[in-house]
């Protein structure tokens, strides 16, 4: 299992902090590898964007809407657009009442792949969270929550707002 977590509390900070970059760094590897998105030669950010699009399906789905959810600014969604459009993952759609406003879809091709992966994602996942008690995830999930939004303020804190 590994060495017990560190008593001091700052020691304790540096060792969550590289747990979770280390983990960080596995998910991108194993979401990426050839038993996942890269069977299909996306990346895990194309991946979960792809799934995202595909769960708003018949709402609005707009690029601006989608940069915020993923927390990447208008240049970033712009590019991973960009590169499932080319590959035939996705399609622009312009708002017909807002020439501003533009809308990702899912082509046929994307469709299939999040239909396709949907299973092969839930078998990683029950690998991933193994051992783990349904209490266990849920505390997990509740304490990830928590932190996620500490650094989302100490973020908006940051960008000024």
């Amino acid at each position: 299992m590994g060495n017990p977590p560190p008593e001091n509390e700052t020691d304790l900070h540096v060792h969550l902090l590289g747990q979770l970059i280390r983990i960080s760094n596995l998910l991108v590897r194993l979401g990426t590898s050839t038993k996942l998105a890269g069977r299909w030669g996306l990346t895990l950010q194309q991946w979960l964007l792809l799934e995202v699009i595909y769960h708003r399906d018949g709402q609005s789905t707009n690029l601006s809407s989608l940069g915020r959810s993923q927390l990447v600014n208008k240049s970033v969604m712009t590019g991973m657009i960009d590169r499932l459009e080319r590959d035939g993952y996705v399609y622009r759609q312009p708002d017909p009442e807002d020439r501003r406003a533009v809308y990702a879809c899912l082509t046929e091709k994307g469709r299939r792949f999040v239909e396709d992966i949907l299973p092969v994602r839930d078998e990683w996942n029950a690998k991933s969270f193994e051992g783990f008690s349904p209490e266990e995830k849920r505390e997990f999930a509740r304490l990830v929550d928590r932190y996620f939004q500490n650094l989302l303020r100490e973020t908006r804190e940051l960008d000024g707002g």
